[in-house]
């Protein structure tokens, strides 16, 4: 009868320890050193820091990595695929974009990426006139708004201009949240940090904050929900390495 209960007592505990435990969850490599990029390279052993892959709920993902080409400033490749099946190519350096003009892919930050699919990026650009206007916001490879033009943000003062951008976030009703540099002729400085939020949707409507009284540290914004709203740092005090950092909603 000892034996029986004993033998009991260990089967419910394996039993509760596997309820505890939960499904198992299998691990698949996606991409590998080695794995051939079409009309690339293979992939080489640099692969982006965690911040440049994303994972969507339906499980589309998107890797960015450095490869073989000869060329060096053609060959970090962003690839995508769903689960642990192949993968194609998403984007390229030196690859052409449609907006603007003549433009062609000089490097990119993070790609964070929705449920639907789709991504939000700062590109940076090559082929433009020059250092102030040689960056972008885009929504996949549709360019939202460019370095050097003009913020429509509400808050922020006549004639501003983008003069530069930091990471993006885009929730699933492709809300693309910015964190960027401008230039507001009201501000006495010449550098300003400000947050702006562009629905793709109708991407000439741009919604906006700009912070006067606290500087906003130069990340992108943490997270943006589904509903519009997004968490981000800034300091509390005016300037300075003292000055105190808080969320932000």
């Amino acid at each position: 009868m000892r034996f029986i209960t004993s033998l009991a007592l260990a089967m419910a505990l394996v039993v509760s320890s596997a309820a505890v435990a939960g499904p198992v969850v299998s691990i698949d490599p996606i991409v590998l050193e080695g794995d051939v990029v079409t009309g690339v390279g293979n992939i080489s052993s640099g692969f982006g820091a965690s911040e440049t892959h994303s994972v969507n709920n339906s499980g589309t993902w998107v890797v960015r990595a450095d490869t073989t080409h000869a060329n060096t400033d053609a060959d970090n490749v962003v690839v995508t695929g769903t689960g642990a099946s192949s993968f194609s190519l998403l984007l390229r350096e030196d690859m052409a974009l449609a907006s603007p003009a003549g433009a062609r892919l000089d490097s990119f930050d993070s790609l964070p990426l929705n449920n639907g699919g789709n991504f939000s990026c700062n590109y940076f650009l090559d082929g433009t006139t020059g250092s102030s206007d040689d960056s972008g916001i885009y929504y996949n490879n549709d360019l939202l708004f460019q370095e050097g033009s003009i913020a429509t943000a509400a808050g922020f003062g006549p004639n501003t201009p983008y003069i530069g951008f930091f990471e993006t976030k885009i929730n699933n009703n492709n809300l693309v949240a910015v964190m960027a540099s401008i230039d507001d002729p009201n501000v006495a400085s010449t550098v300003d940090r400000a947050t702006t939020a562009t629905s793709c949707l109708s991407p000439t409507s741009t919604a906006g904050q700009r912070t006067t009284q606290s500087r906003l540290a130069t990340t992108a914004p943490a997270s943006i929900s589904s509903c519009g709203r997004a968490i981000l740092r800034r300091s509390v005090g005016e300037t300075g390495a003292a000055a105190r950092r808080r969320p932000s909603i």
